[in-house]
């Protein structure tokens, strides 16, 4: 369940501590005023003593408590002081304490954590311009740190667990437009971001973490309406909340390593480059991601010889809709491992006679379809259904898998019938075609035979079903046809099989 809440106070807390001046011009008390009432709009409660300075406006022992009766929790922040100084220009300048405690206390199934997050600043340099129904920020932060500081478990201190974050650098701007609805637009950039997490587990070993990212961009914009209640996200979408995003980072490495009952283990992971990409609203849940140049390697952990394994690219798209509507809706996913290799010690272990071609392997797909939602997927009842919603098509855009010497390709669509149940025991009746085309088959199963890892009357059987199933158009290369007619017949290159 998403925690409205929780996300829009975060992203207008984040606003504060974060383009350009406006026109127009702004004072201490209408930046704190409209920063006010946008965290008690959100169900936050805040408590600060005010102080007029004379050009600054002191904001001393603030406290935010929202409670999460969903989850058991509460998440309080001590933001200590905030210094909000007229600097005669139109702007602002908002001075940071050095340290900002947030406490997080949780309650699941009677156990209680309590646990603290610190985070301190150097060089911050923040300030505030527009005017109250537009407000902007520009911010700086040579160095930004978040510490794990305190864990109790049911009152009881636990030093087994370290977590250190730190960005770099931090510098960025955003943009805050009051009205029916809230507009947020930031962008963000970070010269490197590192992060250590170990943790200590007397019965079942430890852990640690160590990671390193350079060159960290972000860019996202979003809109916020009225939020009296959290409790109907259908309806907050319908209203109009909404998120999109794009991060972007370059060279990042991490290393894990830890003790387990199988022994010690380790894995190193990299990447030359990576992107994350986000959209969320009225109109569904679209997700995707690609990273270039990964590299693995693992060792230990019941594993006898090291594992080593590159990729070229690795990518990722999810999209699908999360209320219900009227007509069908677009569904999406695709999937790319591209160019994967794997050291010639791993393929000693399976091939030590190099009969198989050691070319890089891939394995990708993009789907495309429609489906007809019942219920909305954002509402917690509709778990409980056996099913939400209908599949009505599906497009195999692209598909291929190259592994060994031997390649599969193929392309097709489907339309699905959900009045006929029986055809195919309890699966929407399909009717479309699907086409297929599969180079070096043969000369794969003579490698596997040669290694002794496939016996003779398999390989015998292999060939015989591909003979059925394809037509040969080359030299060891076979293309098919399936087809699955209005009638429920299922059909290979013209012939009723089913």
């Amino acid at each position: 369940m998403i925690k409205w809440k929780s996300i829009a106070g975060a992203g207008t807390l984040a606003a504060l501590l974060s383009s350009t001046a406006a026109v127009a011009d702004v004072s201490p008390r209408e930046v704190w005023d409209n920063w006010l009432n946008r965290m008690t709009d959100f169900g936050y409660e805040v408590s600060a003593t005010e102080t007029d300075e004379g050009d600054t406006l002191a904001i001393r022992d603030i406290v935010m408590t929202v409670e999460m009766p969903e989850e058991d929790s509460t998440i309080r922040a001590a933001l200590g002081s905030l210094l909000l100084k007229d600097q005669g220009d139109g702007t602002v300048s908002i001075d940071l304490p050095a340290t900002m405690p947030i406490d997080i206390m949780t309650e699941v199934e009677g156990e209680k954590t309590d646990m603290q997050v610190t985070l301190s600043y150097t060089g911050p340099s923040v300030v505030a311009s527009g005017s109250p129904e537009a407000l902007n920020y520009v911010y700086s932060f040579a160095n930004v740190t978040a510490e794990l500081t305190r864990l109790l478990i049911d009152g009881a201190p636990s030093e087994d667990v370290d977590l250190t974050m730190s960005l770099d650098e931090l510098k960025g701007t955003s943009e805050i437009e009051e009205g029916e609805m809230t507009k947020m637009v930031q962008k963000m950039t970070a010269s490197a971001l590192t992060y250590e997490l170990s943790a200590q587990e007397p019965e079942s070993g430890s852990f640690k973490m160590e990671a390193d990212v350079q060159g960290i961009n972000f860019e996202g914009s979003g809109t916020v309406p009225a939020m009296e209640s959290t409790d109907d996200p259908a309806a907050l979408l319908n209203d109009g909340f909404a998120f999109e995003g794009t991060f972007t980072q370059g060279p990042a490495t991490m290393r894990i390593e830890g003790a387990d009952d199988e022994g010690p283990f380790s894995a190193d992971l990299a990447s030359a480059t990576s992107n994350l990409g986000v959209e969320f609203g009225i109109d569904g849940f679209d997700y995707s991601g690609q990273a270039r140049d990964v590299t693995a390697m693992v060792l230990g952990g019941g594993v006898p010889l090291p594992i080593n394994a590159e990729m070229s690219e690795v990518s990722y798209r999810i999209k699908m809709p999360l209320l219900k509507g009227e007509g069908q809706q677009d569904v999406a996913m695709e999937l790319t491992l591209g160019g994967l290799t794997v050291s010639e010690m791993l393929w000693g272990m399976i091939d030590p006679s190099g009969v198989l071609p050691r070319d890089p392997a891939t394995l990708s797909f993009d789907l495309a379809g429609k489906v007809t939602l019942f219920a909305d997927l954002v509402d917690e009842a509709t778990a409980e259904m056996d099913a939400p919603g209908e599949l009505n098509s599906l497009n195999l855009k692209s598909m291929l898998l190259e592994i060994a010497g031997a390649r599969l390709s193929g392309d097709g669509a489907f339309t699905f019938d959900n009045t006929d149940m029986s055809s195919f025991d309890g699966i929407p009746r399909p009717e479309g075609a699907l086409n297929l085309k599969l180079k070096g088959a043969n000369a794969l199963i003579d490698n596997l035979v040669t290694m002794g890892l496939l016996p003779d009357d398999q390989a015998m059987a292999g060939r015989m079903m591909m003979g059925m199933f394809s037509v040969p158009v080359g030299e060891d290369d076979l293309e098919s046809v399936i087809e699955i007619n209005a009638e429920g017949h299922v059909l290979a290159n013209g012939q009723r099989i089913q």
